[in-house]
């Protein structure tokens, strides 16, 4: 036997204060007479209470007031994922000296609002050195945060500026002897026509090949040998997960760093440097402590081969 719905009046006055002074949505009023949401609808066209649209309802107490508990349901669920992968740091305020948590990705000066608004104000000695570094590079008067002159000393700079466009030096191009003129601030040891003639020139060039290039780090190169085999085995062996953390791929929404223990220049051979008992997978954050300062007791590092 099929079982007889209960028959629910409600009032227009009723519908009117939940729906319009009290700003709930037709989904909130659906779950208080226990109703599908299609109802309410119908109920609304009924007594001629004209519905809101999706920008209105968004504006509503009651929407408001459910996007705050949803925030702060977030921001919990995520400090308690930081704390468990060990990725709070514990750090002083610079206004009252009071120590606090901080997510290691977002660090902060003040443990509060109220210490924000003192570190912000000009009588804290550290924002009033910062001010001060704020002023015009020529007079020393005070300019706003960015910029490097005021505006009577930015007028005569460009006027200065100006006079250098005019007073133009006539020199040749290094590569292909090609005339050019340039101002006296913008002349160089090496000067060229073109980007293609400057390229030209540092590629067929001694002078910029080897030690004397800017770009030289010694003669390092990226990773060789077996590398990216051995990387792809040492994430399979550990799992897809950060070995002091503990945090996986699939939370931390990238791919582990794989770290060599003893250093790789070490290693004449280099298939033996990426060998997976020197290699261990580190998520990017512990992959930065383990080399950082901080790391006093050489976790994952070794000196000797």
């Amino acid at each position: 036997m099929k079982t007889k719905k209960k028959k629910i009046n409600v009032s227009k006055q009723e519908l009117e204060d939940l729906y319009l002074n009290q700003g709930l949505s037709t989904r909130d009023i659906a779950k208080i007479f226990d109703v599908c949401q299609t109802t309410i609808r119908r109920w609304l066209a009924k007594y001629d209470i004209a519905t809101r649209t999706s920008i209105e309802g968004k504006q509503t107490k009651a929407y408001k007031e459910k996007s705050k508990q949803i925030n702060k349901q977030i921001s919990k669920t995520l400090t308690q994922y930081y704390k468990e992968s060990g990725h709070i740091l514990i750090q002083k305020c610079i206004v009252c000296g009071k120590e606090f948590e901080v997510i290691a990705s977002k660090p902060k000066q003040t443990c509060s609002n109220e210490c924000l608004k003192i570190y912000l104000n000009t009588t804290h000695p550290k924002h009033v050195a910062k001010l001060k570094s704020q002023v015009c590079k020529i007079c020393g008067l005070p300019v706003n945060r960015g910029q490097k002159y005021c505006p009577e000393c930015s007028k005569l700079r460009r006027q200065e500026l100006a006079e250098q466009l005019k007073n133009r030096i006539t020199v040749k191009c290094d590569n292909c002897g090609k005339e050019i003129e340039r101002t006296p601030s913008t002349l160089h040891k090496h000067n060229y026509c073109s980007v293609e003639c400057m390229a030209k020139h540092y590629s067929e060039s001694e002078m910029f090949a080897g030690e004397n290039s800017a770009s030289w780090t010694g003669g390092k190169r990226h990773y060789t040998g077996n590398w990216t085999k051995q990387r792809n085995l040492a994430r399979e062996r550990d799992n897809y997960t950060c070995q002091l953390c503990g945090v996986t791929e699939s939370e931390w929404h990238k791919q582990m760093d794989v770290h060599h223990i003893i250093n790789y220049r070490y290693f004449e051979d280099k298939k033996e440097a990426n060998q997976l008992d020197n290699l261990v997978c580190l998520c990017n954050l512990c992959h930065s402590f383990v080399h950082s300062n901080s790391n006093t007791d050489k976790k994952f590092i070794k000196d000797k081969i």
